[in-house]
């Protein structure tokens, strides 16, 4: 469905937290396909997964930094999303 190219836009749009359906827009791609694609579990799916985990994972170990600095908001944050996974 994607060529080598919107391949790697594909897990930068991930990393970008770009909605599937401005994936598409983006991309020049029908968006119901590109939806249905994204959800399911494939190549593709993996690709944008991946580039959101990798924001995800950039975004709370900046969190978790300030946490640790005693930033007030930081803490309350880490805390909350402590007690959702636990």
């Amino acid at each position: 469905m994607f060529t080598e190219d919107q391949k790697e836009k594909l897990e930068e749009c991930g990393r970008r937290l770009i909605s599937p359906e401005m994936v598409a827009d983006y991309l020049g791609l029908d968006r119901k396909a590109v939806i249905i694609c994204l959800e399911g579990e494939n190549e593709y799916s993996k690709l944008y997964r991946k580039g959101v985990a990798s924001t995800v994972f950039d975004v709370q170990s900046s969190e978790i930094d300030f946490a640790k600095l005693g930033a007030p908001n930081a803490v309350k944050n880490i805390i909350s999303y402590l007690n959702k996974i636990h």
